[in-house]
């Protein structure tokens, strides 16, 4: 089997803290009569009352997984890998699969398909493969949007055909250039956020998987899977001896089928030959061109497509109604007994494209043959093979459904008030079905005991009693508690027949860090913790160097927080929005310094005092305020803190300003501010007003204000070089910059003599970074990230100086004949940003290029910092999750 995905030439995710990522996660289907967890991390020897297995779950986190025993609140120590990179970018959809039945065909008795199997996908594209035991089976890379508009626009059935021998055959050497492609770090643009795979396996060997993007006018993937070389054939071992091939023993990916530009959403499959979509108006423009269907008609269609030509073989048309949200298979739509048959008797046939309309007649006696999709409080049953609705039913209560359960002829939706309905339907009863969306029957309405926030995904832990429910903030497991006496609830219905009686412990469980948006961020001095604060007012301490999986320490302000600052001997300043700057040793309570008259939005301390110790710290405003505070050790004084100097350095501004992004005309909030890296009396501030002013504390001057930014400007960082990056000018940068828009901004500086010591770098929501000589004053170069294809800003920055290498004992040196007086080698400096919508970007300063570019986060990213110590990088989301990376030099 191939070895876990390829480092990062730059940042790689080493670990993220948190719970889990259930948010925009779509579709993840779940038979409750499996494990969700693999079996070699079970502890299947508890026999008493409920099974420890009840408690046990994977789950996304970022780019990776995770497993955690809710019942105890603790990673699984047991597992082969606590924490385990899967992507490097964020997981959208993560799947577990039925198996494959063992036929007497295979080469092995025993594959990996034989048991249950996994499927990711990330938001740029990249599907993973991986078995029972999380080990990678295959990576495959979907071209970005721009790259395939239509797959098969240009492409007849024959000319497809020749080209999908020739295909599979390179498709190890394109998938080793498209992974380098990424990392030379183009963007791709794909936004995945629903796969389905046709679990039928009536094609074995061929079995498919659909694949939706939602960017710009949407783009829909049928991949191919060719489990052949699994299989013993004449024709294949003749082909091996001849060709010498080492692939065969790798499953085959590739594309088979590609629509665009038609406004598809959910593709799922439905047999091994057709899937079925939803096409709508969800009122949006594309990436590259306005939406296809007029904008507030609110029309949705229901199609059903052939995955091999294209062909729209069923429909529902012109629905009129709200947004679908969610469209997802009855979870018994594949059963046991149909599975086996059909591995029974599939064709071992490697075409199989002429003889798998033969065994699509076999579903018609399933009456699971079902998806179900939401429009509001609205749900429609669609019959796939008809390609008719067959029920309709409209849900009590409110809230938007991002995921509902589908069992047999049961439907648990939720609702906004934390209750969860279930209702009831009966198929062969057409009684109900015209009368406005009474096709279903409320047969129990439950009260979860706790509650929770908007749900994003549903599972059963035990069938019809216990529940894992994930919202924006953790991960619950609720014992359901009916409201309704209904004999129906438990008589008609073979889900809540099976286990009702089992379930000894009534408890609910929940497992929650940070819940509502972290927000400011730093590490201490060592680099081997971090502070996290969030919008509840918890600050919680986490520590990088060891497998722990809850927090250190923790505080509760009740008020949200905006900016930590961690300064030496384990001090940490942290900024509340009503104003309050607190002060906290990790030992004793927290102290209040002072009540400022506004919002504290950023905190600093200084980061160099001549030996002096660190004392200062600088503390910015909503109402543009700069105050310095100093450090008192003297012990004659109760004051920890004295005020030294504040004034308002930014002030609102009425005037032509661009006004689409904050409030200039009325406030001019300090964003962030930073010392200079040697000089403690320079300050920089950055604002709303679209300016940045270097004031000096000591006499009050404002020495510089930097413009450029067109909007707010959002974050600065400042910086000393390393010796060997001091010839950092103009012209180094205006190489090889793809991704400057703006090189007229840096035309103005011709001397490649002039050397730079200091660089101060900016971003803003105008979605560019400009990076200044501070020495000179002078702007040397200006980045922008607008090749992400959909509406964000620019929110954090950060500038990293890699620390250089550790130099060799004069020994080795001699050894390796290295001149002890020759020049140390530098990794060049970089700039880090963060992006609203959880892109993370890098770019080195000298040449001005681009080498990392990742969605990492699923919400606004409200915090970044780098460590020169450990040489990390941190940041933290409304996700609620928190990321630390390694920097490779």
């Amino acid at each position: 089997m191939k070895s876990n995905i390829k480092r990062n030439k730059v940042l790689d995710i080493s670990k993220t803290f948190g719970v889990g990522s259930s948010r925009y996660i779509s579709c993840i289907p779940f038979n409750f009569k499996t494990q969700m967890i693999q079996e070699s991390v079970l502890n299947i020897n508890n026999e008493s009352g409920n099974k420890e297995t009840d408690y046990l779950l994977t789950v996304p986190i970022g780019g990776g997984i995770v497993h955690w025993n809710v019942k105890t609140k603790k990673r699984m120590n047991e597992s082969p890998n606590i924490y385990k990179q899967l992507h490097s970018d964020i997981i959208t959809c993560l799947i577990r699969v039925n198996p494959i039945k063992s036929t007497h065909k295979q080469k092995n008795k025993n594959e990996w398909f034989n048991k249950y199997f996994h499927i990711s996908s990330s938001y740029c594209g990249e599907i993973g493969i991986w078995d029972n035991d999380w080990n990678q089976i295959s990576l495959f890379q979907i071209p970005s949007f721009n790259d395939s508009d239509d797959y098969n626009n240009n492409h007849t059935r024959q000319q497809k055909e020749e080209q999908e021998q020739e295909q599979q055959e390179n498709q190890q050497k394109q998938q080793e250039r498209k992974q380098e492609e990424q990392q030379n770090e183009e963007i791709v643009n794909n936004k995945i956020m629903h796969i389905s795979f046709d679990e039928s396996y009536e094609s074995f060997p061929i079995v498919r998987l659909a694949v939706s993007n939602e960017h710009g006018n949407c783009k829909t993937t049928i991949l191919k899977f060719d489990f052949s070389n699994y299989l013993e054939d004449e024709n294949q071992v003749e082909e091996k001896e001849e060709n010498h091939s080492s692939s065969n023993d790798q499953l085959k990916i590739s594309i088979e089928y590609e629509i665009s530009n038609q406004l598809y959403f959910f593709a799922e499959m439905v047999d091994s030959n057709h899937f079925m979509v939803v096409q709508q108006d969800v009122g949006k423009q594309g990436f590259q061109q306005d939406r296809t269907m007029k904008v507030g008609e609110n029309i949705l269609n229901i199609l059903k497509i052939s995955s091999i030509t294209g062909e729209i073989v069923g429909e529902i048309k012109n629905s009129f109604g709200q947004e679908c949200t969610i469209l997802i298979k009855n979870q018994n739509y594949y059963n046991n007994e149909n599975n086996n048959n059909n591995n029974n008797n599939n064709n071992n046939n490697n075409n199989n494209n002429n003889n798998n309309n033969n065994n699509n007649n076999n579903n018609n006696n399933n009456n699971n043959k079902q998806i179900i999709i939401s429009r509001g409080r609205l749900l429609q049953i669609i019959d796939t093979n008809t390609s008719t609705i067959i029920k309709t039913i409209r849900c009590e209560g409110s809230g938007l459904m991002k995921d509902i359960l589908f069992y047999d002829n049961l439907i648990l939706v939720p609702c906004s008030n934390s209750d969860l309905l279930l209702y009831s339907i009966d198929i062969n009863d057409k009684i109900d079905d015209d009368d406005g969306g009474g096709g279903g029957k409320l047969i129990s309405k439950y009260k979860s005991g706790n509650s929770h926030g908007e749900v994003y995904s549903l599972k059963w832990s035990i069938a019809g009693k216990r529940l894992w429910l994930f919202d924006e903030s953790g991960i619950h497991s609720i014992y359901l508690k009916n409201t309704i006496n209904s004999d129906d609830s438990i008589n008609n219905n073979q889900l809540l027949k099976e286990d009702h009686l089992n379930e000894i412990d009534k408890s609910n469980y929940c497992l929650l860090y940070h819940q509502i948006t972290c927000c400011g961020i730093d590490f201490n001095e060592n680099g081997n913790k971090v502070a996290c604060g969030d919008f509840l007012g918890n600050i919680m301490i986490w520590n990088i160097g060891d497998d722990s999986d809850s927090p250190l320490n923790q505080y509760c302000f009740g008020i949200p927080i905006r900016s930590i600052s961690w300064g030496k001997n384990e001090l940490i300043l942290i900024g509340l929005l009503d104003g309050s700057l607190m002060y906290w040793d990790l030992i004793n309570d927290p102290i209040l310094i002072d009540s400022l008259n506004d919002g504290i939005t950023c905190i600093q301390w200084e980061k160099n005092n001549n030996g002096d110790g660190i004392n200062l710290v600088a503390v910015g405003t909503t109402g543009g305020n700069l105050y310095v505070f100093k450090k008192n050790d003297s012990i004659t004084t109760d004051k920890i803190f004295t005020l030294e100097w504040n004034y308002q350095a930014h002030q609102p501004v009425i005037g032509p300003q661009d006004l689409k992004f904050g409030s200039i005309n009325k406030f001019a909030e300090i964003w962030s501010l930073t010392f200079h890296p040697t000089d403690n009396r320079l300050i920089a501030t950055c604002s709303e007003d679209q300016t940045t002013v270097i004031w000096n504390r000591i006499t009050g001057e404002k020495v510089k204000t930097l413009i450029g930014h067109t909007t707010a400007v959002t974050c600065v960082d400042w910086l000393t070089l390393n010796n060997d990056d001091d010839n950092i000018n103009n012209n180094n940068n205006n190489n090889n910059n793809n991704n400057n828009n703006n090189n007229n901004n840096n035309n103005n500086n011709n001397n490649n003599n002039n050397s730079s010591n200091t660089i101060l770098a900016t971003c803003a929501d105008d979605q560019t970074i400009r990076i200044w000589n501070t020495d000179l004053w002078e702007e040397i170069l200006v980045l922008n990230t607008n090749d992400i294809g959909e509406w964000h800003t620019v929110t954090y920055i950060s500038l990293i100086v890699p620390p250089p290498p550790p130099q060799l004992p004069p020994h080795q040196q001699q050894e390796q004949h290295i001149s002890s007086t020759s020049t140390k080698t530098f990794s060049p400096p970089l700039v880090v940003c963060a992006t609203q919508n959880g892109w993370v970007f890098v770019w080195d300063i000298k040449s001005g290029s681009k080498v990392y570019s990742k969605r990492v986060h699923l919400g606004s990213i409200e915090g970044l910092r780098w460590n020169r110590f450990s040489n990390k990088v941190i940041s933290c989301s409304s996700d609620c999750l928190i990321h630390v990376y390694d920097v490779n030099n």
